[in-house]
């Protein structure tokens, strides 16, 4: 227990998910298992466009997720995926968080 507690708090000490937001956003992609466009994502967070920017910058400088920018019908949409490492980071945050129980 004492190994996966120091773990936990490893992960939790990263610039990536220090912060709840950055976690939330990382978590929600890793359910959705999908791409989501930065106006449904700040529409669901409820943050404005530079916070979600800002939070999504550390997220893409870590690895932990992709920006691409698509052309649509409805014009450019900037789309937003977790990567294979922010997948691993969060499967073992969320094993480790049920093992806390």
């Amino acid at each position: 227990m004492d190994k996966e507690l120091g773990e936990l708090v490893r992960i939790l000490k990263s610039k990536a998910i220090a912060d709840s937001t950055r976690l939330g956003i990382l978590i929600a992609l890793y359910y959705l298992n999908d791409e989501i466009t930065f106006s449904n994502l700040r529409r669901d967070l409820e943050i404005p466009k530079s916070s979600l920017h800002f939070h999504l910058s550390i997220l893409k400088d870590e690895g932990l997720i992709s920006v691409k920018t698509r052309l649509t019908s409805y014009g450019p949409r900037t789309l937003i995926r977790i990567t294979d490492a922010g997948r691993e980071l969060i499967k073992k945050y969320l094993d480790l968080t049920r093992k806390m129980k």
